[in-house]
């Protein structure tokens, strides 16, 4: 393959007499296993091999370097391929400096690779041509399977890895693939599917994993009488039984596969609940979104005096990924900044109601169906607002879709979470965090009258009655 006049070219002598004492015919091959490319990224050399024959056991040939500076990858290498007619063989990799003169490849150290180095301490070892050669595809790893013994150590990059160690501490022993769901076989007895369970171990002193193949079986509930019944899989592959819901401590020693309900002696149903290996990560995003944005500390609503408007104080907001632009080592949590008067937005069940932001609290309207309404009744009639903080800065008050006939009627209701019913604009969800809520009369002139007025603070997850 021709090698262009872009790339830094060195000679290589090779003397198979420096190697085993041999002199026969053969062929010599270096390969280039890379694509080559200059600081613009167009390739300038595609892989391909360099060959020639043995005469008399040696050869000169020309070869690329490998250490040429503007050419990448940066840790490019050749391989060599040794092959005598007498059946020898050997291969392994080496790098070739920029330099002038010609290199005798006995002098160039070679790189461990599939196979074994020839060198002239492994040839001391090894007495003969044949045991070398054997000795070197003992030694190679199949790349259609094969079994690997002891610790595997990549190091790349500046990445030192114990594949081992590192995956064990990423893993969690629980996880399970199964071939179908738990289903009732009989009254009282539970058809276990087929699956494998995974075990991890991670303590100081010992770091490796462990699978278990286990089902498919039918297993008699022990213990009728008791109305929850959890199966479980133990390292061993063995289905268990556990009165009750796991504890901590459980699910970190079993793969826990589902559970029973029996009343009366009968199974009532069953139930899947394993940790499976399918989509492990959005296993957590699920458990998130279906928690929502969460007030991590601060945000306080307070009203303020003699008007109708009302402070916020600036807090931090949890929400996956929605402070990465701005610092990717705390990507989850965006700072919310502290703001008086409060600009906001009114929304409703269906839609936005504001354009441009207002500060004033309106307690005259609120949402019947999607629909702005006035408030009716005598001034003494009551709604509740929301009020929605995002990490954006924006802040988004939903109107109440309830009136109440008195101020302490409409602050029962919010004790006991607002029975009656009340829809949240889709848009609310998961992004901004339900902060505080606004009860007031329809009357109310200044926020900050209790009489008539009340700014209570949510929860952390957005309910009433927040510290």
């Amino acid at each position: 393959m021709p090698i262009p006049g872009t790339i830094a070219t060195r000679d290589i002598h090779v003397s198979i007499a420096e190697f085993n004492g041999d002199s026969s015919e053969g062929t010599v091959t270096f390969t280039n296993t890379h694509f080559l490319y200059d600081e613009t990224g167009n390739v300038i050399l595609a892989p391909g091999a360099y060959s020639a024959a043995l005469v008399s056991g040696e050869a000169t040939i020309t070869v690329p370097t490998t250490d040429a500076a503007g050419i990448f990858p940066l840790d490019r290498t050749l391989r060599v391929n040794l092959s005598l007619d007498s059946g020898w063989a050997a291969r392994y990799f080496i790098e070739v400096p920029t330099g002038v003169g010609t290199l005798e490849l006995a002098d160039i150290p070679q790189l461990l690779s599939a196979g074994v180095a020839p060198s002239s301490a492994f040839a001391q070892i090894l007495e003969d041509a044949n045991e070398y050669t054997d000795a070197a595809a003992a030694l190679k790893v199949n790349k259609a399977g094969d079994t690997m013994t002891g610790p595997l150590l990549v190091a790349h990059n500046g990445y030192n890895v114990d594949l081992t160690h590192d995956l064990s501490i990423a893993s969690s022993t629980g996880i399970a693939y199964t071939n179908g769901p738990l289903t009732a076989a009989s009254s009282t007895s539970v058809n276990i599917p087929a699956g494998v369970a995974v075990f991890s171990h991670h303590s100081f002193s010992e770091q490796s994993f462990s699978t278990v193949n286990y089902g498919p079986t039918v297993v008699t509930i022990d213990d009728l009488s008791d109305p929850l019944t959890y199966f479980m899989i133990n390292e061993a592959g063995a289905v268990v039984q556990n009165a009750g819901v796991p504890t901590r401590e459980q699910r970190r020693d079993y793969a826990i596969l589902g559970r029973a309900v029996v009343l009366g002696s009968v199974i009532s149903n069953v139930q899947d609940s394993p940790v499976l290996a399918k989509h492990p990560h959005s296993f957590t995003h699920d458990m998130l979104s279906a928690i929502g944005a969460i007030r991590v500390d601060g945000i306080r609503a307070t009203a303020i005096a003699s008007s109708m408007t009302f402070s916020l104080t600036g807090g931090n907001i949890f929400n996956p990924g929605a402070n990465y632009q701005f610092n990717e080592k705390d990507p989850n949590v965006s700072p919310f900044n502290a703001v008086t008067p409060a600009s906001f937005r009114y929304v409703t069940q269906s839609g936005i109601v504001d354009v441009t932001p207002r500060t004033a609290i309106d307690p005259t309207i609120y949402d019947v169906g999607g629909v702005v309404t006035a408030v009716g009744g005598s001034g003494a009639f009551t709604t509740i607002q929301r009020v929605h903080c995002f990490p954006t800065q924006n802040v988004f008050i939903q109107l109440g879709q309830n009136t109440y006939s008195t101020l302490a009627n409409a602050l029962d209701a919010l004790a006991v979470g607002e029975t009656l019913p009340f829809t949240t604009h889709p848009d609310l969800r998961g992004g901004g965090v339900l902060t505080a809520f606004i009860i007031a009369q329809r009357s109310t002139t200044n926020l900050a009258d209790t009489t008539v007025a009340r700014v209570a603070r949510a929860t952390r997850f957005g309910d009433p009655g927040g510290l």
